[in-house]
C-alpha cells in the first residue's frame, strides 16, 4: 500500500461531515426572515388599523354632521366626483332629515361656538379615559366632540346620537340651551 494514497483519501471532502458554523449560518438566515417577515406583518396590521380609525373618524364627523360623507376618490386622476353603486353602498344611511336638523340645531343652540371635534391622545394627559355613552375606552386617534357648555368629550358619533334625544350632556346633565334659548321650544 501506498502511503501517499491514504493520506489523499483522508483529506478528501465529505459533505456529510461539515463544520457546524454552515449550520448556523443557515440557522441565522431562517431567523433573519422570520423577523423580516414578522415585521412586515406587524406594519401590514397597523396600516390597516389606521386606515380602520380614519374611516370611523370619518363616519364620526359626518354623523355628527360636520361634514358631508364624502365618498373616496377613485385615485385614476380622472373625475372624482362620480360616485359609483358600490361607492354609495359602502356609505352609512344618512339619517332621515328632521334628525339631522336636531343634531345642527343642537350645535347652534348649544353655544355660539362652533362644534369641536378634537383627536384623543391618551398621552396627551385627557382627564377621561371613557366615552359615558357608550362605556367603551376612548382609544388614541379617535375622533372625539367637546361640548363646550361643560367641556365634557365623548365619541363624535356616541353624542351625536345622545343630541337626537337629549338637550343635556351626557355626564353632568348640563343644559346644552343657552340661558336665553332655555324656553324656546325644540
Amino acid at each position: 500500500m501506498n502511503p501517499h494514497r491514504l493520506t489523499t483519501t483522508a483529506t478528501s471532502y465529505d459533505p456529510r461531515y461539515s463544520s457546524p458554523a454552515s449550520h448556523d449560518d443557515t440557522s441565522a438566515y431562517y431567523m433573519v426572515a422570520v423577523v423580516v417577515s414578522l415585521s412586515f406583518l406587524c406594519l401590514l396590521l397597523n396600516a390597516c388599523h389606521c386606515l380602520h380609525l380614519n374611516k370611523e373618524a370619518q363616519e364620526a364627523e359626518a354623523a355628527a354632521g360636520l361634514h358631508p360623507a364624502v365618498p373616496p376618490s377613485s385615485g385614476g386622476g380622472g373625475d372624482d366626483t362620480a360616485v359609483g353603486p358600490r361607492q354609495q353602498q359602502q356609505q352609512p344611511p344618512a339619517p332621515a332629515p328632521a334628525a339631522r336638523l336636531t343634531v345642527e340645531e343642537m350645535a347652534l343652540r348649544s353655544t355660539d361656538e362652533p362644534v369641536v371635534v378634537c383627536t384623543y391622545w391618551k398621552a396627551e394627559g385627557w382627564a377621561e379615559a371613557t366615552c359615558a355613552v357608550c362605556l367603551a375606552e376612548l382609544d388614541d386617534g379617535v375622533a372625539v366632540r367637546v361640548l363646550p357648555v361643560c367641556m365634557h368629550y365623548f365619541h363624535a358619533a356616541c353624542v351625536a346620537e345622545w343630541l337626537l334625544a337629549h338637550q343635556t350632556c351626557p355626564l353632568c346633565r348640563a343644559p346644552l340651551d343657552p340661558p336665553g334659548v332655555a324656553g324656546a321650544p325644540a
